[in-house]
């Protein structure tokens, strides 16, 4: 293969190649690593639904287990550094 062959194989579109009778393009346009939309978005979801709910009842929770400010305050701070270590992980 020339320079010249080379070149012009890299200038050609993707959409351009046929494969099966079709086009190597996608037909729906902008919809590009979508697939994981839902799921991603249901995770956040049940995410932000529980820790809201922690936080609500946080007050009775301090109150039935007899914490102080300090020990919810490092009870809080465990909870942000399990999940720091548990984000490396992943």
């Amino acid at each position: 293969m020339t320079a010249e062959d080379q070149t012009t194989a890299h200038a050609t579109p993707a959409g351009a190649d046929r494969v099966g009778g079709g086009t190597t393009t996608s037909t729906q346009r902008g919809r590009a690593g979508s697939a994981g939309r839902w799921p991603a978005t249901a995770v956040f979801f049940l995410n932000g639904l529980t820790l809201s709910t922690y936080l609500v009842r946080l007050g009775s929770l301090k109150d039935k287990h007899h914490l102080s400010d300090g020990q919810l305050g490092l009870v809080g701070m465990a909870f942000a550094v399990m999940a720091l270590a548990c984000m490396q992980g992943v």
